[in-house]
């Protein structure tokens, strides 16, 4: 069970490390090789991943305990030893006893495992998208080893974690890209528009000049005269043409000759201010050219009737080739937002959903399924109901960007939560304008449930450490109870027990029971989930006291002396109150080790403030740290207590709950002894 303890820590420290979440591949493949070198007591520990084919794998980062060295480059081909890779295509772990007699490591014997002096080795596939990309290898020199379940089950969870790192690396690979993408289709389009600008300038100036080509047209004979330009266009000399309707008619393209005349016949009737038509024309080389034609009926007869007409026509191909372009660099646009691998979504200004990823649709299926065209928040009702949503909203539309690394939030009507990581940015039409929003929320939940387990288990750690004082502290009064009951029952045997005798032998058994009540109900209170309390107004010297309630008899036990100075007139912070007095409860418990060893050990508690500041200061009888481990102290897994006694989260989780109350811990180099100080920020300060 030591073994599984000590796995699980392990892998649940991985989750918190910040090596891990924020470093690169690297530095987080060194790490872990390390970790789990020490923690499984092996000499060797590399992740080998698969080259592109997959006929070899290489090792991308190998750690040695015995020379404390990183290395890399080693390859072994797939064909060479078929039966080790076949075994681990089947099967979820290889654990060998001894490499120099079992079948599956025979291949390799002479070529790698005596020449490295291997005798043992325990490997498990690392498994990214379903597919096998890699083997963590642990591999034992000088000796043969039995591999426990707990060994397998630590080294199979380790390669899948490491798994997961190298998805979540792929991801930041992808969302790099479609940055890219997405600001060079951004660059296009400014530039497509540019030129599409450009294009209709070209074309007011060119109607305005005498270069265009022009029509007049005789409407009752028929007769239509065409510019030069007009047949040139279409790679005739003008009089290659007849100069008819029929002429112009036959060089429409057929699948547009009904939009041409349909625009005639409203305009001829009056319906329109002046004709105008957008299509297609066939050269005498059988190509065709998009063509913008303006008109207008210039002279009519004594009934109205129109008797001649004239106008205009311009080449406007480059500008409809513009238009397609850019309506495709969008339909592409939405495309890569559909395939993100990350819940991202794209809404208007309206906040109706123009696209999602199907990462989105995935992870918030359970509110409601996201369809084109629709208000968010009639598909997600929390959108509608918290207030702050819609607030988020308005100033992003005004170009602000919004985010929060965490959230809880809680869905009212579908009865659950979820902790969400979230990010709002506008986005941009071609023309500078606003055009909506992108959103992102990741739900962290599982992450967010891994850490606060972590505070819980650092909390527990710490009340364990005072329970053999709260067990003395109980025991104490429950004698002094029992001696009064003694007392009490021989007075009735012998007669001689007054009123006023069995009443102070009452008050004081009530007196006690009152004092073991209050160090119960403190453990209670210490020791119960805190991640979902509401931060309230709370005294800080209650804080001070709440935390002596089950701290206050182990620093007597350790014959260390307490003084406490608190503050004159209770100051309220608002706070989640458990959580600080893990806060308070650490530094304390920090404290009482490292003065057990001297002569003469005391502890204070001096509460302070300043204009802008509340201060509690915890300082004991120690000379102070040096600057080596001063630079180390809030660092998570850092400790210098013996291995077995802490640890090593409790000042890092501190500082952390500290900090999210918007205060700060931090250790008093300029005290002569060991000082650490809690700095708590007034209101309007």
């Amino acid at each position: 069970m030591k073994n599984f303890e000590r796995y699980y820590t392990t892998i649940t420290q991985f989750a918190k490390n910040a090596v891990i979440t924020q470093g690169s591949k690297q530095s987080a493949f060194e790490y872990l090789c390390r970790e789990i070198a020490v923690t499984l007591e092996v000499s060797i520990v590399g992740i080998w991943l698969f080259n592109q084919d997959k006929t070899a794998i290489k090792s991308y980062c190998s750690y040695e305990t015995d020379l404390d060295l990183f290395t890399s480059g080693l390859e072994i081909k797939k064909n060479q030893v078929p039966l080790y890779f076949d075994y681990l295509g089947m099967e979820r772990i290889l654990s060998v006893g001894n490499t120099f007699v079992d079948p599956v490591t025979s291949e390799f014997v002479e070529s790698y495992m005596k020449p490295l002096n291997i005798h043992a080795l325990i490997d498990a596939p690392i498994y990214f998208d379903g597919d096998m990309v890699g083997i963590l290898c642990c591999e034992q020199k000088k000796s043969t080893r039995e591999w426990t379940a707990f060994d397998k089950y630590f080294v199979v969870s380790c390669a899948d974690f490491i798994g997961r790192i190298i998805e979540a690396d792929k991801r930041r690979e992808y969302e790099n890209e479609l940055e890219i993408r997405i600001f060079n289709l951004e660059n296009e389009s400014k530039r497509k528009l540019h030129d599409l600008n450009e294009a209709k300038i070209n074309l007011d100036l060119a109607m305005d000049g005498a270069s265009l080509a022009k029509w007049d047209w005789d409407i009752p004979s028929g007769r239509v005269i065409f510019s030069d330009q007009w047949a040139a266009r279409l790679g005739y000399e003008v009089n290659e043409l007849e100069p008819t309707l029929s002429t112009f008619k036959s060089r429409i393209h057929p699948d547009d000759i009904s939009i041409v005349f349909d625009a005639l016949d409203k305009h001829l009737s009056g319906q329109t201010n002046q004709y105008e038509a957008k299509f297609r024309m066939i050269d005498r080389f059988g190509s065709s050219q998009w063509i913008l034609d303006r008109g207008k009926v210039v002279q009519r007869d004594e009934v109205g009737n129109p008797i001649r007409a004239t106008g205009i026509n311009l080449d406007i191909s480059n500008i409809i080739m513009l238009e397609e372009n850019l309506k495709q660099s969008e339909e592409q646009l939405l495309t890569m937002i559909k395939s993100i691998p990350s819940p991202v979504a794209m809404i208007d200004e309206n906040l109706k959903f123009i696209t999602f990823s199907q990462q989105w649709q995935d992870d918030w299926s359970f509110l409601g399924k996201a369809e084109v065209g629709c208000f968010i928040g009639d598909i997600y009702p929390v959108f509608n109901r918290k207030r702050e949503w819609a607030e988020h909203f308005r100033k992003v539309l005004l170009g602000n960007v919004l985010k929060s690394e965490e959230e809880l939030i809680e869905f009212k009507d579908e009865n659950q939560y979820a902790w969400i990581h979230w990010e709002l940015r506008p986005w941009r039409k071609v023309n500078g304008d606003i055009g909506g929003i992108l959103i992102l929320i990741e739900n962290i939940t599982r992450r967010k449930e891994a850490e606060m387990k972590l505070t819980q288990s650092s909390k527990l750690s710490a009340l364990g450490e005072m329970a053999g004082g709260i067990a003395h502290e109980i025991n104490n009064p429950l004698s002094i109870i029992r001696g009064y009951v003694d007392l009490i029952q021989k007075g009735i045997q012998r007669g001689t027990s007054s009123p006023e005798t069995l009443n102070s032998h009452i008050e004081k058994i009530g007196k006690t029971v009152e004092r073991i009540s209050k160090i119960v109900n403190g453990m209670r209170r210490f020791s119960r989930d805190s991640s979902k309390d509401s931060r309230i107004l709370y005294g800080l010297n209650q804080l001070i006291d709440d935390t002596l309630d089950i701290s206050q008899e182990r620093i007597k036990n350790n014959g260390i002396f307490l003084n406490v100075e608190k503050f004159h007139d209770n100051p309220v912070v608002e706070c989640k109150p458990i959580e600080m007095s893990q806060v308070l409860l650490n530094l304390l418990g920090n404290s009482i080790h490292a003065v057990q060893p001297h002569k003469q050990p005391w502890l204070k508690i001096i509460c302070s403030e300043t204009n802008e500041f509340y201060e509690i200061r915890i300082i004991d009888s120690g000379e102070g740290l040096n600057k080596s481990i001063q630079q180390k102290l809030f660092q998570p897994f850092f400790t210098t207590k013996d291995i077995g006694v802490g640890t090593g989260l409790g000042l890092s989780i501190s500082k952390a709950i500290v900090e999210d109350h918007h205060g700060e811990l931090f250790y008093d180099s300029s005290s002569k002894n060991t000082c650490f100080v809690i700095q708590f920020r007034k209101q309007g300060s």
